[in-house]
């Protein structure tokens, strides 16, 4: 699970990320489109954790200020 509270922790995630092209679309442009759509924005991430393990990714999530957990499986 993670989290992001403000926009430098968007960035932050979205760079981590490689910058996809989705993280670009306006449905996740600022906070408030970002909860609208944030059904959208899960499945990308889960797409994208999916790639990872858990408690590595939490580790370098929460390095960078984005508060993160790894969830019991």
């Amino acid at each position: 699970a993670l989290a992001v509270w403000n926009e430098r922790e968007w960035q932050t995630l979205v760079a981590m990320l490689g910058e996809p092209a989705w993280t670009h679309d306006e449905r996740f442009g600022d906070v408030g489109a970002r909860l609208a759509n944030v059904e959208m924005l899960d499945q990308h991430l889960a797409a994208w954790t999916r790639h990872h393990e858990a408690a590595t990714l939490s580790e370098r999530l929460q390095g960078e200020g984005i508060e993160a957990v790894e969830i019991g499986r």
